[in-house]
């Protein structure tokens, strides 16, 4: 279990709202598709950048209504 954690891990790159900006454009993202900031924070990262890695179909359904590629942990690996 713990080399599958690190194989994930390894795959990963952290984001982070860091400007007034970025923080106001997630919370138009998180209103404007039913989303809690949480959700839409993951969603902005991702517009644009590397796929949304998530387990949240819901998340995944609404990454794919505004154009960001959402795929599962299994699919990652996959790759």
């Amino acid at each position: 279990m713990v080399g599958y954690a690190v194989r994930i891990l390894n795959h990963m790159i952290v984001f982070r709202i860091e400007t007034p900006e970025e923080a106001s454009e997630t919370m138009k993202l998180a209103i404007e598709q039913g989303l809690t900031y949480y959700d839409a924070a993951y969603l902005h990262r991702a517009e644009g950048n590397q796929p949304l890695v998530t387990e949240d179909d819901k998340l995944r359904v609404k990454a794919g209504e505004v154009g960001v590629e959402a795929i599962t942990v299994k699919q990652l690996l996959e790759r």
